[in-house]
């Protein structure tokens, strides 16, 4: 049996606006969540989880509102903590991400490493494909959570991935409810 999980990277957001948790969509990302009911018209799915974040909660919502169900948030689905303050350098922020992908256990001021999110995160989709070993999952994530989570099935997984990631994406991934192996992955098209 194989659970089919729809990643849904959230829309577009302010990185610089309010806490991390806190941090919703903005207008245009508003505008893209509208979409992803479109883009999930003819895909079936039993169940919508998302990270607690607002930013994966929003753009999820509108998916929740037209198919009439309910989002169930996990808090081990929330997004990496990189640093205890914003990196506002987008150098000094690639830097830390090619090394945190390329040295999973490294972490910066004592926050969370690759390793530490996968510990956390990866047990829930294990969870999830026991208990749903044949059914469809939309998971509203995060770009850096999403890569560490595919990068425990596959190292090839990293940096140049996150980086190519777009707000909104969306992949579909098919994970072997047998053996808990990542089975296929393929890119699911998100119209601007």
């Amino acid at each position: 049996m194989m659970t089919t999980f729809y990643f849904v990277r959230h829309a577009k957001s302010d990185p610089f606006r309010g806490s991390d948790k806190d941090r919703s969509i903005t207008e245009e990302g508003y505008i893209q969540a509208q979409k992803l009911v479109e883009v999930f018209k003819h895909i079936e799915f039993d169940l919508l989880i998302t990270s607690p974040y607002q930013r994966a909660i929003d753009t999820l919502i509108y998916l929740a509102l037209n198919r009439k169900e309910t989002i169930q948030t996990y808090e081990e689905l929330k997004e990496i903590r990189l640093s205890k303050k914003p990196i506002q350098n987008v150098l000094e922020y690639q830097q830390l991400m090619k090394k945190i992908f390329k040295e999973p256990s490294y972490n910066l001021d004592g926050c969370e490493s690759i390793k530490q999110t996968q510990d956390r995160a990866v047990p829930i989709i294990k969870e999830l494909v026991e208990r749903y070993p044949d059914n469809k999952i939309v998971v509203g994530t995060h770009g850096t959570l999403f890569t560490a989570m595919l990068k425990y099935f596959d190292e090839e997984y990293g940096y140049e991935f996150w980086k190519s990631l777009k707000q909104p994406d969306v992949y579909k991934v098919i994970i072997d409810s047998e053996r808990f192996e990542l089975q296929c992955i393929e890119h699911v098209e998100v119209s601007a």
